[in-house]
């Protein structure tokens, strides 16, 4: 397929992905429509209002990186200067955003397939409930999927680059990574997951070629993030990298607080009772009691006290982490819906072992599709085990695992691209 054949299919799913979901929007319920986004316009309108970059309390604002803000600053100014409501312009940036997250998974399956059943992957993606999800709001993670994808589709592309550009395509794949965690710091350890795949693959380049990417990665991995933390730094006289510990502690405390219903704002979790008061009992020993603090590193205390807790009850907390590791890809913060999200996931994960299972018949075996995918779902994942366990923060990694999907139409024609064959060999 030729590159103007290529992008004029992008453009076409771009176009029919944006209608798709203008066409959910335009029967969605209001309840759906007016869904809140959580604190996501406090630090916004206080630089608006010019009180500059300041939170409630009035402190300097680095809890959380300053990208995701600096988009919903230019959505609130872009709307005033157009005459919009700022709800639709936020729909708007959604679905351009999530429709170009679509095309850039039809790349990435191109670059994976020789076969016209990639076309699933952009539609397993648009139609994918737990994206819709995310449209009617300014959430943090809509710019990361377009980030995450385009990073993910510049690694596959440098895999059939002259080996000359590898230093580019490192430092741009570096760079777009870098963007992400500007947005959503838990993109934080994506440079060292496409390091390590770099590694695994061990493709025919000198020695030098394979450092000099992986030095362009790192480079334009910390191209935004050194500045940032240079002015927290200015800010707080602290040394920090993205933010203070304050966000991954308040996560790690979420994730045994889902258990208990302590906030009070979600529906009770049916659990067995030795693993609530499990979870409660070492909230208490890590967040309340103060004996149990490190101040001098508060994070390493708290994790050092969730290996504690499982060393010191073996039982209930194994079965407390194995429940973290199941709701990962059903869980939702109020507890509700979760039936109906297990029995989604259930589809998707007979679609996926059907795809796997067609690509073991056929020996078809891609073998850097499956390193770059395994090591970005045990990421993510991982992430959700340590913190709250929530469907949300494994839809990132769900994209890729649709790249599967084309298998299943596999009628012996058309194949898996071969690095071997693609890649321009430095001898």
């Amino acid at each position: 397929m030729n590159w103007s054949h290529t992008k004029q299919r992008g453009v076409a799913i771009w176009i029919l992905s944006a209608v798709a979901y203008f066409c959910f929007l335009s029967v969605a319920p209001v309840s759906f429509l007016e869904k809140p986004c959580g604190d996501c316009n406090s630090l916004p309108d206080n630089v608006i209002a010019g009180k500059g970059w300041v939170d409630q309390s009035g402190n300097f604002a680095d809890a959380r990186p300053p990208g995701h803000p600096l988009i919903i600053i230019g959505l609130k100014k872009l709307a005033h200067v157009v005459g919009f409501s700022e709800a639709d312009i936020f729909i708007l940036f959604n679905v351009l955003l999530l429709s170009f997250a679509a095309v850039l998974l039809y790349r990435i399956a191109m670059e994976v397939w020789q076969t016209n059943a990639v076309i699933l992957v952009p539609v397993a993606w648009v139609t994918c409930p737990f994206v819709v999800w995310f449209l009617n709001q300014p959430y943090s993670e809509v710019p990361f999927f377009a980030l995450f994808f385009a990073s993910i589709l510049t690694f596959l592309k440098s895999l059939k680059a002259n080996a000359r550009k590898l230093f580019w395509y490192g430092l741009l794949t570096g760079a777009l990574l870098s963007v992400a965690m500007m947005i959503r710091s838990i993109g934080i350890g994506l440079p060292i997951i496409l390091g390590i795949s770099w590694l695994a693959l061990r493709e025919p380049w000198s020695k030098k070629a394979h450092s000099l990417y992986l030095v362009g990665l790192f480079l334009g991995s910390v191209m935004l993030v050194l500045p940032w933390s240079l002015i927290m730094y200015q800010e707080t006289n602290e040394i920090r990298f993205l933010g203070p510990p304050t966000l991954t502690t308040n996560s790690i405390a979420a994730g045994l607080k889902f258990v208990t219903n302590i906030d009070g704002d979600r529906e009770q979790l049916a659990v067995a009772p030795d693993i609530a008061k499990y979870a409660e009992n070492l909230y208490a020993e890590i967040f309340v009691d103060e004996k149990t603090r490190v101040d001098s590193d508060v994070l390493l205390g708290q994790v050092s006290g969730l290996i504690k807790g499982v060393l010191d009850n073996p039982i209930p907390g194994t079965s407390f982490y194995f429940l973290k590791l199941r709701r990962a890809w059903y869980g939702t913060y109020s507890h509700r819906l979760e039936f109906w999200t297990l029995l989604t996931q259930a589809g998707y994960s007979v679609l996926l072992l059907l795809s796997i299972l067609k690509i073991y018949q056929n020996r078809l075996r891609p073998k850097y599709v499956f390193v770059l995918t395994t090591l970005v779902v045990l990421y993510f994942w991982l992430l959700a085990i340590l913190f709250e366990p929530l469907v949300r923060y494994m839809v990132a990694p769900m994209g890729l695992l649709f790249l599967f999907f084309p298998a299943i139409n596999w009628k012996g024609q058309g194949s898996l691209y071969s690095s071997q064959k693609c890649l321009q060999k430095e001898r």
